[in-house]
């Protein structure tokens, strides 16, 4: 029961996110300054809106687009520009994925491990049954603690 709820939380998380993907990158020239642009102000329009120099509108734009501004100033600019600021992470390939790519990972390994001692000991078994055994402790780590995935190697 509790990882059938688990499971299911992580898809619905999944699919809140799904939107923000359709987004895109940010702009090159970061949100503020394109929406500022767009709406037809200059940076000293801006800056008498949040009661800064217009130099100093130039900085926060770029602090943006260096990736060193602070989520405190973002806001500020958003509401100056009448927008939210909206912060999220959206997963590349999905939570789920992601996860099961990480299950995977492990039991590729542990196999591995295993296969690497009975290939010494001239008891090899095929290629498809490595397959299995991979799928098998694959689905095994996704059914348990999904916390013990994140403290393996």
């Amino acid at each position: 029961m509790a990882e059938t709820l688990r499971r299911l939380r992580l898809r619905q998380l999944d699919k809140s996110l799904l939107p923000w993907k359709s987004l895109g990158p940010r702009p090159s020239d970061g949100w503020a300054r394109t929406i500022r642009r767009a709406l037809g102000m200059t940076v000293g329009d801006l800056g008498r809106r949040i009661g800064i120099s217009a130099p100093a509108v130039s900085q926060l734009e770029k602090g943006e687009r260096e990736y060193t501004i602070t989520l405190s100033r973002l806001q500020t600019l958003a509401e100056a520009l009448d927008c939210d600021l909206v912060y999220a992470f959206v997963p590349r390939a999905g939570l789920g994925a992601f996860l099961k790519r990480e299950a995977e990972r492990i039991a590729r390994r542990r196999v591995d491990r295993v296969q690497h001692s009975m290939t010494l000991e001239a008891q090899d078994v095929g290629d498809e049954e490595i397959k299995n055994q991979i799928r098998e402790q694959t689905e095994e780590i996704l059914t348990g603690n999904w916390r013990r995935i994140w403290k393996e190697p």
